[in-house]
């Protein structure tokens, strides 16, 4: 017995063809419309019609399958995490033009060494309690976590005893602007596995998006942080912010972080928020940006170069854009815990849906609401009806929460949006990409 397979998606073309995409099956290919024709009557029919050469074809095409599709339904799972991202602060030595977290505009926050151990403790236990072999503590946040340097030492020390003390192997990672001093580069080569350093590109565009505290020039101490990475092998992605000035460099900008010897880059396009208000920075336009970006995805591939971003990903199926919608466990510097990166402080509007939690050092336990987790859970691409009929919605997932939130669509993206627009770019791109053979 055949199974039709849901959400096929077919998009006439302009040569007359048909673009057939069954992301259930990962298939993607060009038929004429006798075979559109074919299938619509055979399914009529319950194949009972239909020859043993056209059923072939309709497998080939993903169009049906020997068992029934599992839709994918995700369930949230206990509150165990092995990971932890910690946020040292919300201050900055960096004054990014479009920084959506609006350092030095607020008041500082430093998170406290007794919730960090509390947070690194929580999840060495539930390593050990799930048998599981490592656990991995992160540091990021609304500002640059170095700057609360003694916190990010201890926090790191800590956790490499307790690996020392239960046999489990301890990961570190760190989200960097690398404005920093030789010596902490140093010790960041020596204690931290991977590094992730904001980075904008050649020495006018850095220094006009990423200025320092008094507006000075931040590229010089960013482009000696990257080359004294890469000389000491460190793990390192760029992760680039693309306005709608640096768009039309973008080629520019690959070639330069090439030259410097890097391996991995994320290309992200800016979203409007934060610092953009009163700066006027604007996210590329949608086509403009796929444009410029999708040419250096073969170069890449060509160099061996890990190049990605979070647009038009065709890699399986996925409900939900990340894990703000599943078990991030994420520590404020308040103490809080969010599933968004962007979500930092309590002041934030949108804390009321991405705060979930508090670290209580007081009673020693996680205060943890199950009403939110589930709210945040049930942010899945099937529960979001101006998804459904989209063929990039396995792929998109709805889009980040975080930046839905802030335009007021987070549990139903509306099609015009721009994030969503570019997603749509993207896929179609790679769709037709897939289907000349590139």
């Amino acid at each position: 017995m055949y199974h039709v397979v849901p959400d096929i998606f077919v998009e006439k073309r302009q040569d007359g063809k048909f673009l057939i995409f069954s992301p259930m099956m990962g298939k993607v290919s060009l038929v004429n419309a006798e075979v559109l024709i074919s299938f619509k009557s055979s399914c009529q029919s319950n194949f009972k019609g239909s020859s043993a050469e056209q059923t072939s074809l309709f497998l080939q095409l993903g169009l049906i399958s020997n068992s029934e599709i599992a839709m994918p339904n995700y369930t949230l799972p206990p509150f165990q995490p092995t990971e932890v991202v910690l946020f040292p602060t919300n201050e900055c030595n960096a004054r990014c033009i479009y920084c959506y977290g609006n350092t030095g505009e607020i008041e500082v926050r430093n998170l406290d060494f007794g919730v960090a151990k509390q947070s690194i403790d929580f999840i060495v236990s539930n390593a050990l309690i799930k048998g599981a072999k490592e656990f991995s503590t992160g540091f990021h946040g609304g500002g640059e976590p170095t700057y609360n340097w003694e916190l990010l030492v201890n926090s790191v020390m800590y956790a490499k005893e307790l690996a020392k003390k239960t046999g489990l192997h301890s990961t570190t990672s760190i989200g960097t602007n690398g404005i920093l001093g030789e010596k902490r580069i140093e010790w960041i080569i020596e204690n931290i596995n991977m590094v992730t350093l904001s980075f904008d590109g050649p020495e006018d565009i850095q220094n006009k998006n990423r200025p320092l505290v008094n507006g000075g020039a931040s590229f010089p101490y960013v482009s000696h942080t990257a080359r004294r990475l890469i000389d000491a092998g460190t793990d390192v992605t760029i992760r680039a912010t693309i306005t709608s000035e640096s768009v039309y460099r973008l080629e520019e900008i690959f070639d330069y972080f090439v030259s410097l010897g890097i391996k991995s880059m994320h290309f992200e396009p800016l979203s409007e928020c934060g610092r953009c208000i009163t700066t006027h920075q604007t996210s590329p336009e949608a086509l403009t940006f796929v444009n410029n970006y999708f040419p250096l995805i073969q170069k890449a591939k060509d160099k061996g170069i890990d190049f990605g971003n979070s647009l038009g990903q065709l890699r399986g199926i996925k409900s939900s854009f990340c894990g703000a919608s599943g078990d991030n466990f994420f520590v404020t510097p308040e103490g809080y815990i969010t599933s968004c990166l962007e979500v930092s402080l309590l002041s934030d509007p949108r804390s009321s849906i991405f705060f979930y939690g508090k670290v209580n050092t007081d009673k020693d336990e996680m205060e943890i609401d199950e009403k939110k987790r589930t709210l945040l859970a049930s942010r899945q691409v099937y529960n979001m009806p101006g998804c459904n009929d989209c063929y990039a919605k396995w792929s998109c997932a709805g889009e980040c929460p975080a930046k839905a939130e802030s335009a007021g669509m987070l549990f139903n993206v509306e099609p015009d949006y721009i994030r969503c627009q570019m997603q749509k770019i993207m896929v179609k791109k790679r769709l037709e990409q897939s289907v000349s053979g590139g």
